[in-house]
């Protein structure tokens, strides 16, 4: 025993003159987390910030790797990384790493901006988000409320919570956090996607509002991201997606993509730097179609009633200057499109009075290119107008939701892939499009920037190595989020199965915001679609292929083939 205790002491004091600092972020459950160094157990603290922190001290020095073990029995190893983790000096810190991962930051390539396009057009908020990691978000709160919001799921409820965000060198919290389900259809999955809207005064990289997007209909988990990256590098104002490990009261709820929500504060961080000073114009939200209406930008009269009350038209957020009466602006907008259905005389700086049309062209090709069915174009959907102040509130478009693309989806996606603009589904249908084919110069201008588009974004050449830096980024994380069991019970899709039936079914769509269905929707692959989101199907399937699923092409396969569409379509129009 004596000589037992003198070894220990002994490892102690070594440890103690050649100590490192080790922190990992993980779940410890019934077990304490460790560190191994050189076959040696020390076991880490957990930290009294946040319970998933864990921290203490080692030997440097010398490669490592964490491990759980029993809290009874220190040296009994419950499970432990298989890889070790370079050396780091003594005196020296870890970021803050994560249990089981090997990498803890890792460059990421995407979309290089687009020079030929303006870049910084607006004025957003400096801001340091981590591009080159995956944070962790940890939401602690009232366990049973947490429950009630995964199993009352229809219902338009919310609790007051606290959440951590950890990155690799960042930790911030914040204390009664508004949490809630999110969106329409997402309610509906058993992988759904969240609401946070931080106390007043509080902000996340600039931002009060934020969502969490599931990435329950997505397979490779990079869809979305992609879609919005896009968008950046095309320099238009947009969310900005990024990828965090979420858990909820110690429990992994997975992978999903951070964003931000259109309203005031993101105008203010969007268009004023994040200044309390900037004044902004009015917000409106196409919000899909009824049963009689569309927010399609028809013309309906000059009463704003049918804006205001019959066709899905909300203000997202109210002007502080500008347009006096609420939609007045919106109807102004919809009768110079519908002068123009009857007789296109209206030159490109004419148009550019009522909506920034590159703008508004640049977002309407990214709907053909990644065959968005959930868009403008296929279901009036999904878009915002925002009337810009520098801009002498002519209407900025900024698209959103954008989940539903490059070949995920439940449409006829051979009409989709298409090369040709004008034949996209919508195009010929919608009023702003329709008038805008029926301009030449405007026609030209839109080949000239999917040219660009396309040369900068789309071939494979371009697209594809950005791709293979996202599933080497990712694939540890999406291996992990599939291993977890979903946050509530049931089956995807269907409110009749799964926690409180009735309830969900007498609430089904609590929020009164109207469900459309996409001009291409096509119900075989529909079918297909609700069979495919209750299955797991592997990273590398969803990106290479071949994904056996009507309703899921291969992300590779959509750029290749659309990128060959409009090339072919390209060499026959110059």
């Amino acid at each position: 025993m004596r000589a037992a205790a003198t070894v220990a002491f002994a490892l102690w004091l070594c440890a103690c003159v050649h100590a490192a600092t080790y922190k990992v972020v993980g779940v410890s459950q019934d077990s304490h987390i460790a560190v191994r160094v050189q076959d040696q157990i020390y076991v880490l603290k957990t930290s009294i910030e946040d319970s998933l922190l864990h921290e203490g001290v080692a030997p440097g020095n010398k490669p490592y790797h964490y491990c759980l073990v029993k809290q009874d029995d220190p040296q009994s190893i419950v499970d432990e990384e298989n890889f070790d983790r370079p050396a780091i000096g003594a005196n020296a810190t870890t970021e803050n790493e994560i249990y089981g991962r090997s990498w803890t930051r890792r460059e990421v390539d995407t979309f290089k901006p687009i020079q030929s396009l303006p870049q910084n057009r607006y004025n957003r908020v400096h801001s340091d988000r981590p591009t080159d990691q995956i944070p962790v978000i940890h939401v602690v709160g009232p366990q049973d409320e947490i429950d009630k919001i995964h199993n009352d799921y229809l219902l338009d409820i919310s609790t007051q919570v606290n959440m951590t965000f950890i990155s690799a060198s960042q930790f911030y919290q914040f204390s009664d956090v508004k949490f809630k389900l999110g969106g329409r259809t997402s309610r509906y999955y058993t992988r759904p996607a969240y609401n946070l809207k931080l106390p007043k005064g509080s902000r996340l990289f600039g931002f009060r509002k934020l969502k969490i997007r599931t990435l329950a209909t997505d397979p490779s988990c990079m869809r979305e991201k992609l879609a919005f990256d896009m968008i950046e590098a095309a320099g238009l104002a947009a969310s900005r997606a990024y990828y965090v490990r979420v858990y909820m009261n110690q429990r992994a709820a997975g992978l999903f993509m951070l964003e931000e929500k259109y309203e005031d504060h993101w105008l203010e961080a969007e268009y004023g730097g994040g200044s309390d000073s900037y004044k902004w114009g009015p917000l409106y939200r196409g919000e899909g179609r009824t049963k009689k209406n569309a927010a399609d930008l028809s013309y309906h009269g000059n009463d704003t009633t049918y804006y205001s009350k019959q066709a899905p038209y909300t203000v997202q957020a109210k002007a502080e200057v500008g347009p006096t009466v609420e939609y007045n602006d919106l109807v102004a907008f919809t009768k110079f499109i519908d002068d123009q259905l009857k007789n296109a005389t209206a030159s490109i700086g004419e148009w550019n009075k009522y909506i920034n049309l590159d703008v508004f062209l640049i977002n309407n090709l990214f709907e053909f290119f990644n065959g968005f069915c959930d868009g403008y174009l296929q279901n009036t959907n999904n878009y915002y107008l925002y009337a810009n102040p520098a801009e002498d509130f002519a209407f900025t478009w900024i698209s959103w939701d954008l989940d539903y693309v490059m070949g995920s989806g439940y449409v006829h996606f051979s009409k989709l892939i298409k090369g040709n603009y004008s034949e996209f589904p919508g195009v010929q249908k919608r009023p702003l499009t329709k008038a805008l084919q029926q301009n030449a110069a405007i026609r030209q201008r839109t080949n000239d920037l999917m040219r660009t588009l396309h040369d900068n974004l789309y071939s494979p050449s371009v697209s594809f190595p950005v791709i293979d830096s996202h599933v080497a980024f990712i694939k540890e994380d999406v291996a992990w989020f599939n291993s977890l069991k979903p946050m509530r019970s049931g089956v995807s899709f269907i409110p009749g199965i799964g926690p409180n039936p009735i309830g969900n079914l007498a609430h089904n769509n609590v929020s009164g915001d109207s469900i459309s269905t996409p001009l291409s929707l096509d119900l075989i692959t529909a079918a297909d679609y609700m069979i495919r989101i209750q299955k797991k199907i592997s990273l590398e399937k969803a990106v290479e292929g071949p994904t056996h699923h009507r309703s899921l092409w291969a992300i590779k396969q959509w750029f290749k083939e659309k990128s060959d569409n409009v090339q072919k379509y390209m060499r026959a129009h110059t």
